[in-house]
């Protein structure tokens, strides 16, 4: 049986520099990462862009905005 290995680059993705990886965080307690959500990896984009999310209402762009 192959052994099936995860390319992170193939996804346009980078190794999670909040839990290296891991996919959990050890303090104060074990828990889930909160930046990868468990997986370990992340989008190049989101760790380039981390000031700036569309997901976040403060970033993003007013519907009235675009009308105008």
């Amino acid at each position: 049986m192959t052994q099936k290995i995860f390319n992170p680059e193939q996804y346009g993705m980078v190794i999670c520099p909040c839990c290296n990886r891991q996919g959990y965080i050890q303090h104060p307690n074990r828990q889930c990462c909160p930046q990868c959500g468990g997986f370990g990896f992340i989008k190049k984009e989101v760790m380039e862009n981390k000031n700036i999310s569309a997901s976040n209402p403060l970033n993003a762009k007013h519907i009235s905005d675009e009308e105008q």
